[in-house]
């Protein structure tokens, strides 16, 4: 009896080394290279304006703990396209206005959930996970081999992809930035914004607030996103600027 239980703790170890080092190889594999990726929650079109309207003021704004600059790149991508960048709002056509509000790791499942939910959305708690290897389980059909086996299995695959993790971890950046662009309109702009505010535990607020100005306003939000093995926020960041200022100016 005791030289089956041995055998089962050999046949675990020996199962959970290969599947971990397979594992490991499979991602290191598969993310060698550094893959970076923008999309926007909505669709902009602006119509074509004449060339002496081409100004825009831009104003961006960070409220991550990280050190992004994005302005400059903006700015410089909008110059490139024809467009004359100023400081006074009023003689600006566009105002461009855009929020950093997330930057750190991320699962792929997340970015895609904050990109869903649109402009405005808060941004939940980005939670990873770790996946238990279950070993030796499977490799019995009664109850108490299961446990048996099964808690082995854990014990060794959790050992072994502990160290392999240490050594090859698939890591996901992401930088989630909302953006609004008004643009100047000659006739008037009616807007109603609607606000649900709570006070306490009890009370709750509801708040609509109705005004006329010559502003059109367009919303979205991109969630840009770089993937690579063993990758460093400050490794990425350089190309997460570039694609997060190219998709914006490419609005205009």
């Amino acid at each position: 009896m005791r030289r089956i239980s041995m055998m089962m703790v050999l046949v675990a170890v020996i199962f959970a080394f290969i599947l971990s080092g397979c594992a490991a190889m499979t991602t290191a594999i598969e993310h060698r290279d550094l893959q970076i990726n923008s999309k926007m929650s909505n669709t902009i079109f602006l119509d074509p304006v004449a060339p002496e309207l081409r100004t825009v003021l831009v104003q961006v704004r960070n409220t991550t703990d990280k050190n992004i600059d994005i302005e400059s790149k903006i700015i410089n991508d909008l110059t490139g396209k024809g467009y004359t960048v100023v400081t006074n709002p009023e003689k600006a056509h566009y105002w461009l206005q855009a929020n950093i509000l997330y930057a750190g790791k991320a699962q792929p499942q997340t970015i895609q959930s904050l990109l869903a939910s649109g402009y405005g959305a808060s941004v939940p708690p980005i939670v990873g996970g770790l996946l238990g290897a279950a070993v030796g389980g499977s490799m019995h059909n009664n109850a108490r081999g299961y446990m048996a086996g099964g808690a082995l299995g854990m014990m060794a695959g959790g050992l072994i992809d502990t160290a392999a993790n240490a050594m090859v971890k698939d890591v996901t950046y992401s930088v989630v930035t909302d953006i609004q662009i008004s643009e100047k309109s000659d006739v008037a702009v009616e807007q109603e914004i609607k606000s649900d505010l709570t006070q306490g535990s009890e009370t709750r607020i509801k708040q609509v607030i109705k005004s006329t100005n010559n502003l059109k306003r367009y919303k979205t939000r991109i969630a840009s996103s770089a993937n690579q093995v063993n990758l460093e926020f400050e490794e990425a960041l350089p190309n997460l600027e570039a694609s997060i200022s190219k998709q914006i100016a490419g609005i205009m």
